[in-house]
């Protein structure tokens, strides 16, 4: 395997979107769930449908609380030849702890076992589609976070934010059954709007201290959540009201939406 270092971050994104890149995960967590109850109990705890994943397949999940505020983010797999009710959380290491304490508040009469799972071989992620491999930084995958619009926990989405605000509609199943915090989402959904939408920037001025608030005619607007300087020109992520028209402001410069793919 080719693995190249020092290179610029503009050559590591380059890689990142038209080669193939590898980079250290050394931020994530896991937790194993098990137990005869374990699928039905874990499809009520998480936004998705966790139900009906084949062997080695996973997706991504929130997990909320009563008023459907979200708690935390994580990708679920079902675990391949251990049984139908094994399955591997992933999340950050700086929300596993959070987690683990939430869902084990949770089993109240399951046969439902909570196991974090040791970590101490540092896993490779794995970003492209070409051969000829190279090693990024966590600069790089920093900016191509936000140069494709995911946005991070802790950073931005916090624990007063709601699902439908974030615009990570993959994370929600809306014909699986009952969930913690299904009646608020379900009630968006039948509105078919929300206040506010995480949305995607271009700024022209300095890099903002975030979160930065964002206004519309000296009117609260938004905010900005994540921002990176790639060359000469300034992208970031945060939450745009859904009246607000241009121009929007932020201390420091001028902020302009893009269109999320």
């Amino acid at each position: 395997m080719n693995l190249t270092l020092s290179m610029s971050l503009e050559t590591e994104l380059e890689a990142i979107q038209t080669g193939a890149a590898i980079y250290p995960l050394t931020d994530r967590a896991f937790l194993r769930i098990t137990g005869p109850d374990a699928t039905r109990w874990l499809n009520g705890m998480v936004t998705n449908n966790i139900k009906d994943l084949a062997p080695g397949q996973g997706n991504f999940n929130f997990l909320l609380n009563a008023q459907g505020r979200i708690q935390g983010t994580c990708t679920i797999y079902r675990e391949p030849g251990e049984g139908e009710s094994v399955f591997l959380l992933e999340s950050d290491q700086s929300q596993i702890d959070t987690i683990h304490k939430l869902l084990d508040k949770f089993i109240i009469m399951d046969d439902v076992e909570l196991t974090p799972v040791d970590s101490s071989e540092q896993p490779l992620g794995f970003l492209g589609l070409k051969a000829g491999t190279v090693e990024v930084s966590p600069e790089a995958i920093e900016a191509h976070r936000i140069l494709t619009a995911q946005p991070k926990f802790g950073q931005d989405i916090r624990d007063r934010d709601l699902p439908q605000e974030t615009a990570q509609t993959h994370a929600l199943h809306f014909a699986k059954g009952c969930y913690l915090g299904q009646e608020i989402v379900e009630r968006i959904h039948s509105r078919g709007q929300v206040h506010r939408t995480f949305t995607a920037f271009t700024l022209n001025g300095s890099l903002p201290q975030l979160p930065s608030p964002l206004e519309s005619n000296a009117k609260p607007a938004g905010e900005l959540t994540s921002a990176i300087q790639i060359g000469n020109t300034l992208h970031a992520l945060g939450y745009l009201r859904r009246e607000a028209q241009p121009p929007l402001t932020y201390p420091g410069g001028t902020a302009t939406p893009k269109a999320l793919s």
